[in-house]
């Protein structure tokens, strides 16, 4: 059965509360451990954290110290995708693996004159299925479409796979490009 601890609730002159912990090496207050309010001069040591295969993030323009971290102009970890570049005939084009990323904006175009681009994902089974973007310019959901000049956005977290169809092209060239963020 699992046993709770509770804390006096500690405040600042101001009366706003001031952040703790539960220090667990320390059983002065309880058998669970004591409560301390979490300053700079009271470092806590976080142990049996792991993240498999962790996130990859750009800390570019980062400085740290002993005392203290200071991060400016943090960019999320991004990747160019090129589903298509200037194709005439119909194809997946080229599959992307998802990895840790979240999120993949999409831009159809080119120079045909009639398309159709179908939407993919592939997750961990393997099968290929339809997945739902939203159109960023009408706001609309949908796995497939026949218009050019559009953005698309997709929420691809828990996917292996992304692949864009190219059904048909008519008259002309299709661009698929994108971003995908993590």
């Amino acid at each position: 059965m699992a046993q709770h601890t509770s804390a006096v609730l500690l405040t600042d002159g101001a009366g706003q509360p001031i952040p703790q912990y539960l220090d667990t090496a320390d059983k002065t207050d309880s058998p669970q451990g004591t409560f301390k309010p979490l300053t700079k001069n009271q470092p806590v040591q976080l142990a049996g954290i792991s993240i498999p295969g962790g996130l990859p993030v750009d800390l570019q323009g980062a400085s740290i110290s002993a005392d203290s971290l200071s991060i400016e102009n943090v960019q999320f970890k991004t990747q160019e995708v090129t589903f298509h570049d200037a194709v005439t005939a119909a194809g997946e084009g080229t599959p992307f693996t998802v990895g840790a990323y979240k999120t993949l904006t999409v831009e159809l175009y080119g120079s045909s004159a009639a398309r159709e681009i179908k939407f993919y994902g592939v997750s961990a089974s393997g099968i290929k299925r339809s997945i739902q973007g939203i159109n960023l310019q009408s706001l609309t959901f949908a796995s497939s479409t026949t218009g050019t000049g559009e953005i698309w956005s997709f929420e691809i977290t828990g996917l292996e796979t992304v692949i864009v169809e190219v059904v048909s092209v008519t008259g002309g060239a299709v661009m698929v490009k994108g971003k995908a963020v993590a």
